[in-house]
């Protein structure tokens, strides 16, 4: 009987051996990506709320600050192409994101010693902001398509990011003060190396199987649905830069400090990370584009709001409206680039998501910097919502595309 026993859990182990073993690999993989979303993002959580500060104690212009802010979202405009189609071809994930992640760490490590030791130009820091800029772009994008291609909803793994973020900017509120120099590059430092570790822990392939990349990626990029869905999120990019610019100026000007501004954005991001933990059966069941026109008409609100309300405690009573705004408007966008896109174009199809964000991001820099100069930030967060709602209506039309088909058939 013993022996019986023995050779029928032998036989167990064969079978459900291999099984055991995917399971922890993935397993192991998600938490790595996890931690890696966590500390990447944290990063970004010193940079958006406190550069404009720090940029404005070192003497730059509110144009200066625009052109600076801006590099981030224009090397978005084609650095996660070129990522995304050595992704797709060579099937690559790890071994570019530690390409991105080394140049990202190098450079934010270049800034610091610059103003450590002296008053840098606003050009040499447009060329240092930039060059980071070009290694920061994919290192969300290509995380985001490992995300994807995991069998686990994409929110649940992209909170953690969100999580790094509200962490690093309520910490920072506190602790990094934009009159001095130094702080601010060397968190992000700090944080950037984290990432660099976490990311060699992550697999450096893709498993899928090679295929024809250029001819699915043309068919999808020539398709009309496609298109308007890149269309709206371009103008959300615009409409949703405006707060990554202003909001903190915003809440200065209104008489807040360091430390109320942190906890306004910690706030934000915190309804942020509950809706991402729990979206996943909305977007199912409503689909991805209805719930991107829910939180685009939420911001579009969100930012008339912000443009008349002087109150510092209301507004930040309504920083929870950032789940609508922001979260579900992306992780709905993901999960329509991953219904839409063949799995072997993954990853240019979300450089098409990046880079239409990225594209209405940079070239809404460029305009809000330089009113928010003329007019105040006020004028910017109306004309951000008049950017939300050409996002949402835009998105209305494809809608009533994606009904066609069925309508023909009736």
């Amino acid at each position: 009987m013993r022996g019986f026993v023995s050779r029928r859990s032998a036989k167990l182990g064969q079978a459900w051996g291999p099984a055991v073993a995917t399971l922890e690999r993935v397993s192991a993989n998600a938490a790595a990506l996890r931690a890696y979303y966590f500390l990447s993002i944290a990063a970004m959580g010193v940079f958006l709320p406190f550069v404009p500060a720090w940029l404005d104690a070192r003497g730059v212009s509110g144009w200066g600050i625009g052109v600076i802010c801006a590099t981030r979202p224009l090397a978005g405009i084609l650095v996660p192409v070129v990522f995304g189609a050595l992704a797709d071809t060579l099937r690559l994930r790890g071994s570019l994101l530690r390409i991105a992640c080394s140049g990202a760490t190098v450079t934010t490590a270049l800034i610091a010693l610059s103003v450590a030791f002296a008053n840098p130009s606003v050009v040499w820091l447009v060329v240092l902001f930039g060059v980071m800029a070009i290694f920061r772009a994919p290192m969300n994008s290509i995380a985001d398509v490992t995300a994807l291609e995991m069998q686990i909803p994409f929110g649940r793994l992209r909170l953690w990011g969100s999580l790094g973020f509200m962490t690093s900017a309520l910490v920072a509120g506190y602790v990094v003060d934009p009159e001095l120099a130094a702080p601010l590059p060397a968190a992000m430092l700090v944080l950037l190396v984290a990432a660099l570790a976490m990311s060699f822990v992550l697999p450096p392939r893709a498993n899928v199987p090679p295929r024809p990349v250029w001819s699915a990626a043309r068919d999808l990029f020539s398709s009309p649905d496609h298109q308007l869905f890149l269309l709206a999120v371009f103008l959300w990019g615009a409409s949703h830069c405006a707060y990554d610019l202003c909001i903190t100026l915003r809440l200065g000007a209104l008489g807040a400090s360091n430390g109320f501004i942190g906890w306004a954005w910690a706030v934000g991001t915190l309804a942020e990370v509950a809706l991402m933990a729990s979206c996943a059966t909305w977007i199912e069941r409503h689909g991805p584009v209805r719930m991107m026109l829910l939180g685009v008409t939420v911001a579009a609100m969100r930012w008339l709001l912000i443009a008349t309300i002087r109150s510092p405690e209301i507004l930040l009573a309504l920083q929870p409206l950032h789940a609508g705004s922001f979260a579900l408007v992306f992780v709905a966008a993901a999960s329509f680039v991953k219904q839409r896109a063949e799995p072997h174009i993954i990853a240019t199809a979300q450089a098409s998501f990046a880079v239409a964000m990225s594209l209405g991001a940079g070239l809404g820099m460029l305009t809000w910097g330089p009113m928010l100069d003329a007019a105040g930030a006020p004028t910017v967060f109306v004309g951000a919502a008049i950017a939300a709602f050409g996002s949402a209506l835009t998105l209305v039309g494809l809608l009533a595309m994606q009904r066609e088909p069925s309508g023909a058939t009736s």
